[in-house]
């Protein structure tokens, strides 16, 4: 339905109804995306109040900001772990031994991913991220004030 109506938004250079439509459209997927986030957020969060601190904290901090900050959430994640389920510290135990080292962070769980591994994860969030631009591009686009630009008239 969005591809038709954009094909119809250039082909007749931004008429009324469609851009409308448009709007109505955004709409519609925002109630979709804030409602499967109350979803997400009912399940995953249930009656854990150390997660509910933490999710208002992050969903504040990300209002104030207008940005996700990548670094906080993380912080939030070995927060809860922390709290939780807090490591054992021993000398001798092999967990300790990790944390000294930083390699853990970098090899994973499981060990260093195999190059073909690697390349295959890294063009698929390329391809995603680039697929993204665009989307978010053409959309600003033909809908920033109310006007459209562009060679197609």
């Amino acid at each position: 339905m969005v591809l038709a109506l954009s094909a119809l938004y250039v082909r007749f250079g931004g008429l009324p109804w469609i851009r409308g439509a448009f709007y109505g459209i955004g709409a519609a997927v925002i109630a979709v995306i804030a409602r499967s986030a109350v979803k997400l957020a009912r399940k995953t969060v249930a009656r854990d109040w150390l997660l509910w601190v933490v999710l208002a904290v992050n969903a504040a901090l990300t209002a104030w900001t207008e940005k996700e900050i990548v670094w906080v959430v993380a912080l939030s994640g070995v927060l809860v772990w922390l709290v939780q389920a807090p490591p054992r510290w021993s000398a001798t135990s092999p967990l300790a031994l990790s944390m000294a080292s930083p390699f853990w962070f970098l090899a994973g769980v499981n060990g260093v991913a195999s190059w073909p591994a690697v390349v295959r994860i890294a063009a698929y969030f390329g391809e995603a991220g680039v697929f993204m631009f665009v989307v978010e591009v053409e959309a600003i686009r033909h809908t920033a004030d109310g006007t459209r630009t562009g060679s197609a008239r």
